[in-house]
């Protein structure tokens, strides 16, 4: 089982089930977890787009707006330039937690695989979850609090999904230049099948 300072990185584009898995590994193994775009969240809360443009990026003139109206081409670009600004607190939040002993399960959707290659720390598990395109499409149509907001349902929908299938296309090919892990979900895939997947690469950290 898992020693209480093993970090575990779960990434993967927004809807996979990233936050889910993550409370599943946390009750099997006993590490808290926490949410890293919630920090991220908090982090905008107190910078500003003049201080932090590249924070800023996601969402600007509010989201509804936003995804409707803005090409997929762009909405990947601005994806891109808000991971690579959240980075650094993102490492620091592991080193603080590796050095100090103290494990967490932290999951976001701006995790790159390339970056945590680039960056890598002892006693740190990542891993992505890739899903089946349809699987996806059909997690989001059922999202009707946010896609229904927009006057173009539609568009925006289409818009998003664009993004996050890149957004996969990104992680899928900076994971397997960098030898790092994925999680494939096929829609058939129990949580629990996935829980023992990352449990069982704690457990070869942890020996």
């Amino acid at each position: 089982m898992a020693i209480p300072n093993t970090t575990v990185l779960i990434g993967g584009a927004p809807g996979v089930g990233k936050t889910t898995l993550a409370g599943r590994v946390s009750t099997h193994s006993g590490i808290p977890a926490l949410t890293y775009d919630d920090v991220h969240t908090a982090v905008r809360v107190y910078t500003s787009p003049q201080s932090q443009p590249d924070l800023h990026r996601i969402g600007r003139g509010g989201h509804t707006a936003y995804f409707t109206e803005t090409a997929p081409t762009e909405l990947v670009a601005d994806a891109i330039a808000e991971s690579n600004a959240a980075w650094p607190g993102f490492a620091a939040l592991v080193r603080k937690h590796t050095s100090h002993g103290r494990g967490r399960i932290i999951d976001s959707w701006f995790l790159r695989p390339s970056l945590v290659a680039a960056h890598r720390h002892p006693g740190v598990v990542a891993v992505w979850i890739v899903i089946a395109p349809d699987v996806l499409w059909e997690r989001e149509r059922l999202n009707t609090d946010f896609i229904e907001a927009s006057p173009e349902p539609g568009r925006m929908l289409d818009n998003f999904m664009q993004r996050s299938l890149r957004w996969q296309a990104i992680i899928t090919s900076e994971a397997s230049a960098a030898d790092l892990p994925l999680l494939h979900q096929s829609g058939s895939v129990t949580v629990d099948t996935m829980t023992l997947q990352v449990i069982d690469l704690i457990d070869k950290l942890d020996r």
